[in-house]
Order: structure tokens, then sequence, then C-alpha cells
């Protein structure tokens, strides 16, 4: 492309300019890129061109019914990714108003929504479009609905603190061995502990009869 007025995002716009794209990338851009020989030329002149813009807050790419889980008002293990839509016709809509990345995840009808991905708006393969599929935890706190814990604003904080406690207290009682498990329960755990690093099985005093601790 040549002729339009860029802007980089990392100085001056650039008067026309020429943009020089190989495989699907830009590869140089300025008054004096040498353009090769055999190359579409496409005029741009008198046009801007922008960098993609990223929308860092966004539930396109699946279905209305499919963003929130209710009634479950702490959902962190939900992702996104498993209710993509790449057809989704809201990709197209982000494109034609210069959005090319996202962040794409569950809608808020729960407290902990669950998890989001970063994703490009264009392309057919997922495997090129999927820039991290740690896009981030949706948390949404407030009253959800009228006819179930919580409905108001002084409900939300304890249902996310209590759940985190919870977990707390769990793991620290499976450390101390005042946990008692059942001889499947054990089986599981032992199994476990196998995939994870030596370095966390030497540390842990109940590395038999606890799994893992979470990590981010």
């Amino acid at each position: 492309m040549r002729g339009a007025t860029v802007h980089t995002a990392a100085g001056a716009p650039i008067a026309g300019a020429t943009i020089l794209v190989r495989d699907g990338k830009i590869a140089a851009v300025g008054r004096d890129v040498a353009i090769p020989a055999g190359a579409t030329i496409i005029d741009a002149t008198g046009k801007v061109i922008t960098p993609g813009m990223i929308d860092e807050h966004s539930h396109i790419g699946a279905r209305p019914t499919d963003l929130n889980d209710r009634p479950m008002i702490i959902g962190p293990q939900h992702r996104i990714l498993d209710a993509l839509d790449l057809g989704d016709p809201d990709w197209k809509d982000a494109v034609s108003g210069g959005v090319t990345t996202v962040i794409t995840g569950p809608g808020s009808g729960e407290n902990v929504s669950g998890q989001a991905i970063v994703i490009k708006t264009f392309g057919d393969a997922l495997s090129r479009r999927l820039v991290s599929d740690k896009g981030g935890m949706k948390f949404a706190m407030g009253p959800k609905r009228s006819d179930a814990y919580p409905s108001t604003a002084m409900g939300s904080p304890p249902t996310c603190g209590s759940t985190s406690s919870r977990r707390r207290s769990t793991w620290r009682r499976r450390r101390s061995g005042r946990m008692a498990a059942s001889p499947a329960r054990r089986r599981r755990a032992t199994s476990a502990t196998r995939r994870w690093p030596r370095s966390w099985r030497s540390d842990c005093a109940c590395a038999r009869t606890c799994t893992p601790p979470p990590t981010s």
C-alpha cells in the first residue's frame, strides 16, 4: 500500500508512506520503502491508516446463552474458549470498526464468571487467531438477580470471600494432615503428585496424601 498517511503509534504520522506486507505481516513502513518486483500495489492516496485497535473487555464470539452459567455464582473453571464460535458475525463487525484484537470472556451473570482469552478478530484457524488462552478472570461484583443470593450489593463480597477462605482452609488442612483421605482419594492424589516437579514434592510433608496447590 502506498500514498496513505500512516500513524504507526511510534512517532509522528508519515505522509505519503508505503506499507510493505509480507506473509500477512507488516515488513516495513516509510516513505522510501523499496517495493519488490511482482508485488501487488494498492493505491491508498488520501487514506489514513492506523494500527488495529484492541478491545480489552468484550463478550463477542459466543452465543448469548453460553456467556453465563446460572445459578452458579462462583465459576472460575468456566472458559469462553469452550464456547467459542468463530462464525459469530460480531467478528466481522469488529474488523470493520478497526478492532483487530479482543479480550473476550464470559458475561457478568455471576460474581466470578470464568476465564477470558486474547484473540484476533479475523482469520479462519483458531491456532493462528488465538494470542493467549490466559486472558484473565471475569469478576463482576454486585447483585445479579432478585430471586437468588446474592440479591444485594452487600452479598457479593462475602460470596467471593467465603469461597476463597474455604479453599485456603481446605488446602491448609490437607498440608497439615488433619484431613482424612479415602483410599480412592489417596490413589488419585498420589498419581497427581507424580506429574508435579520434584522441587514441590520434596517441600511437601504430605506429598502422597494431598493434591498439588492451585497455580495461577
